[in-house]
């Protein structure tokens, strides 16, 4: 007992140097398990709602191009009027009817064998079907941007209004009409925008964003 009280205070100071070396070991350890969590890389999983969509610039991924309205086969027998054409070119872009000269501000075509298919050059919706005592029957397509399509001199519409029609549906029948009845079996295709017409014929396969 007494060999006891006399070894009391080394073996108190060696238990509690013991304990002290066993809590450093034990700090160490987790202070290393945390700087290892701290560098290891976060993944962080984004829910399909969460993911950030990236704007789609519609108007360069679905604009189209402006395509005749006729099959290869039916040619041009009028042509835009510009005062800058020379006398040849400008006589073959005039309309004359009763007694009168005007300039023509769309374009004809037609083709030596009678009837042909007239199709939508872009894609829209029906704005007008109508039938006009000089123009025949019309047909006026609104597309992007405010651009309308105006077909004349039409024997058979196969749209309606209100109806979507995309780019080569078939529009109708190429007809007869009072106001240029020189030209026979023919239509009238006019390109239109905030009340400008513009020459198809020179646009014809440019993106809408082109036509000049």
């Amino acid at each position: 007992m007494k060999n006891l009280i006399k070894y009391r205070v080394p073996i108190l100071f060696g238990s509690a140097l013991v304990l002290f070396v066993c809590g450093l070991m034990l700090m160490e350890n987790i202070m290393t398990s945390l700087n290892e969590g701290l560098n290891e890389p976060v993944t962080t999983i984004v829910s399909t709602d969460e993911k950030e969509e990236k704007p789609v610039n519609t108007k360069e991924t679905n604009e189209e191009s402006l395509l005749s309205p006729v099959a290869e086969s039916v040619s041009v027998v009028r042509h835009f009027y510009h005062a800058s054409d020379d006398s040849d070119r400008q006589k073959v872009s005039m309309d004359y009817f009763e007694g009168v000269y005007r300039p023509s501000l769309g374009i004809d075509f037609a083709v030596a064998n009678g009837n042909f298919d007239v199709l939508a050059s872009l894609s829209g919706t029906v704005k007008e079907v109508k039938t006009d005592p000089l123009f025949g029957q019309c047909v006026t397509i609104e597309c992007a941007d405010g651009w309308l399509l105006i077909y004349q001199s039409l024997s058979k519409v196969s749209v309606e209004t209100g109806k979507a029609v995309k780019q080569g549906d078939l529009i109708g029948i190429s007809g007869e009409n009072v106001y240029e009845a020189d030209l026979g079996n023919h239509v009238h295709f006019v390109l239109e925008k905030d009340s400008i017409q513009y020459d198809a014929e020179n646009n014809f396969n440019k993106k809408l964003s082109e036509i000049k």
